[in-house]
């Protein structure tokens, strides 16, 4: 993290998903940059996530760029270590629950009210302003607890 403070890399989180990108991506980019992780996959690869995975509503986009930061970081290299593999598992598992525990769910569908399959839930999305009231705060608390976890490891 080099001088800079967890709440750094929040904010890195808060201006990249203001300026447009997704859940998924504005926590991928977070974190990885708080752990000094580099590729060209970043954020492409959490694209399809926001939305609770392209607008399913599944788990929340937030958590699961947080996660694959975290696996960046220190994911398995080998399938035959099944104690790294339960470490892994159990920073996870924190995330998650921790997550769950503040705000009562993990997924979209039930965090946001919406369903941003359809046009209804999307309008509502809009109008209520659930990107800046709700979204924003998961965004914050995922990259926030995803660093914390990772400098304790």
């Amino acid at each position: 993290m080099k001088g800079k403070k967890t709440d750094d890399f929040v904010k890195i989180a808060e201006d990249k998903f203001s300026s447009g990108f997704n859940c998924a991506e504005s926590s991928l980019i977070a974190v990885t940059a708080a752990m000094d992780i580099k590729s060209d996959m970043f954020p492409r690869i959490a694209s399809g996530f926001g939305g609770g995975v392209s607008r399913y509503g599944s788990i929340c986009g937030a958590l699961s760029g947080t996660i694959m930061a975290i696996g960046a970081f220190c994911g398995r290299d080998e399938v035959n270590d099944p104690e790294e593999k339960q470490k892994f598992y159990d920073m996870v598992s924190f995330l998650i629950e921790d997550f769950r525990k503040k705000f009562g769910f993990i997924d979209c569908k039930s965090l946001t009210d919406c369903d941003l399959r359809t046009e209804e839930g999307r309008n509502k999305f809009d109008t209520e302003g659930i990107h800046n009231k709700k979204c924003s705060e998961y965004v914050r608390f995922a990259v926030k607890k995803g660093i914390e976890i990772l400098n304790s490891r």
